[in-house]
């Protein structure tokens, strides 16, 4: 159910996305809307921001403020936006929105300035809300599980363990969209995940405002049969089965032996990163053949570069 707060989140989410602003968002707003679309709500997060991307060239914050506060049209008579902390290379932007008169603020936005790989609008009721897609929500949380960061990030574990539930997950898909975003996004070898159980249990334990949160034990334990191929760097395109708790395999493989060839030397070499680049070509080709046909779930994409057209949302029917 969401609350008062969490709607008038949602209001000005989608008063954004309504205008000629060219912010999508992303995080825990987002990923509650997919859990909703698809019914599931066995586990709720609580969350107390508004996470997004600037799509474009790094606006100035006073550029920024005003684009917010000319997008809220009526709503700019309960409140405003404020500049709080200003882009750079290594921080978001942050944003304050603020009641009119009080001036308490209600809740923030971080503002990172990057493309995103697609997007759609949800809805929530009538408000349409630009955002991104659960391959690329999904994509983001991995990348983060596979470093020290889960330590303070535990909540993105949840998610996946939420998000893998209801939504259609392909590990090609997944690689792709890590690679198309850089650096920033690479999937490193889980050695936090695996390694320090015990401090991992301690933090995801700490994580409050959860309704339905597993204990760790059936959380860690799911998860481990989840990362497999990410850890392992498996490049086999796979599905995973909630169900079953384990990965498909599809009868679609690379598509180039010389592909598969360089594969395999470089991981005999221990050169994976190589290995990564050398397939991707062949990713991108396979992802757009099996897109290009398939945009039952994009109402109304804009797209930075098109990788998934919405396929990942399952239909009801599907569960």
């Amino acid at each position: 159910m969401i609350t008062d707060r969490e709607q008038l989140m949602y209001n000005i989410m989608g008063k954004i996305s309504s205008s000629d602003a060219p912010i999508v968002f992303k995080g825990a707003m987002i990923t509650q809307l997919i859990l909703s679309e698809q019914g599931f709500d066995r586990v709720l997060r609580i969350t107390k921001d508004v996470d997004s991307n600037w799509i474009g060239s790094p606006p100035s914050m006073d550029v920024l403020v005003d684009s917010i506060n000319d997008s809220l049209g009526d709503l700019s008579d309960v409140c405003m936006a404020k500049g709080i902390r200003p882009y750079n290379d290594r921080q978001s932007a942050g944003i304050s929105i603020v009641d009119r008169a009080t001036r308490e603020q209600l809740f923030s936005m971080d503002i990172s300035v990057k493309p995103v790989v697609n997007s759609r609008t949800y809805y929530v009721g009538d408000v349409g809300i630009k955002g991104v897609l659960p391959s690329e929500v999904l994509a983001d949380k991995i990348s983060v599980m596979s470093t020290d960061k889960i330590f303070s990030k535990t909540k993105h574990m949840l998610d996946v363990y939420a998000l893998s539930h209801c939504v259609d997950v392909q590990t090609k898909e997944i690689f792709g969209i890590c690679h198309i975003k850089g650096e920033r996004n690479n999937i490193e070898h889980f050695d936090a995940f695996y390694n320090r159980k015990s401090d991992l249990e301690h933090a995801y334990n700490m994580l409050k405002g959860v309704t339905g949160k597993p204990d760790f034990d059936t959380i860690h334990t799911y998860m481990t049969k989840f990362v497999q191929p990410f850890s392992s760097k498996d490049f086999v395109n796979k599905t995973w089965d909630s169900d079953t708790q384990g990965w498909v395999q599809e009868s679609r493989y690379l598509s180039h032996s010389r592909e598969n060839a360089d594969l395999s030397a470089a991981r005999n070499a221990d050169k994976e990163p190589i290995a990564i680049q050398n397939t991707m070509e062949g990713y991108m080709r396979d992802i757009s053949a099996m897109r290009e046909n398939d945009k039952g779930g994009d109402k109304g994409g804009d797209t930075v570069k098109n990788v998934n057209n919405g396929r990942n949302i399952k239909g009801k029917g599907d569960r």
